[in-house]
């Protein structure tokens, strides 16, 4: 019962931060949410910025998960990775609303935190980048830098915008192709 009533709150804690924030979110209201005691909150996470850290290290979790089953080639590594974040996207949006709240409020108690996932996750692609130079794939010229920051930005930009009407798209057509348009600038002819 202890581990069920822990993923409760964390789901409950998910909701209520990202739709409206840590400070306008009571620990009250997450409890009720979660069908469970308000003194479980305490219990399993410290209080409520402990919680919000719990919410925050599982949504990085689900990156990590992404990232940590991707093949080894470059091209095929980014092309696996912009795919699955974006089906994370699909099924979990409030992962992305969460990381978008936090930027807005942009609370001390995680800066430390959040700076370190951050590393790892441009690490990450910035190796990508490198190992696809090394082997020839992408041009030698290629800044790492910015090809990671324009790539974050492609794939997690379509999913923080509300599209009107005339540019709505299925989000795997639209991955596919800003692949497509990202590839062709990179590729070594």
């Amino acid at each position: 019962m202890s581990e069920e009533t822990r993923r409760a709150i964390l789901q409950a804690g998910l909701e209520h931060f990202a739709l409206i924030g840590f400070d306008a979110t009571s620990t009250r209201a997450i409890a009720k949410s979660a069908n469970a005691n308000l003194s479980a909150i305490s219990y399993h996470f410290g209080g409520k910025e402990g919680l919000y850290k719990a919410v925050l290290q599982s949504c990085f979790q689900s990156l990590l998960t992404i990232l940590d089953s991707a093949p080894t080639e470059p091209k095929a590594r980014l092309t696996y990775c912009a795919t699955h974040l974006a089906k994370l996207h699909q099924e979990k949006p409030l992962i992305l609303k969460i990381a978008l709240q936090n930027m807005i409020e942009h609370k001390d108690f995680m800066q430390e935190e959040l700076h370190a996932n951050q590393q790892i996750l441009m690490k990450f692609f910035a190796q990508i980048f490198e190992a696809g130079k090394q082997s020839g794939q992408f041009r030698q010229n290629l800044d790492t830098k910015s090809a990671t920051i324009a790539f974050a930005g492609i794939i997690h930009f379509y999913f923080i915008t509300n599209k009107p009407d005339s540019f709505a798209l299925e989000p795997m057509h639209y991955i596919k192709y800003a692949l497509e348009v990202f590839f062709h600038g990179i590729e070594d002819r």
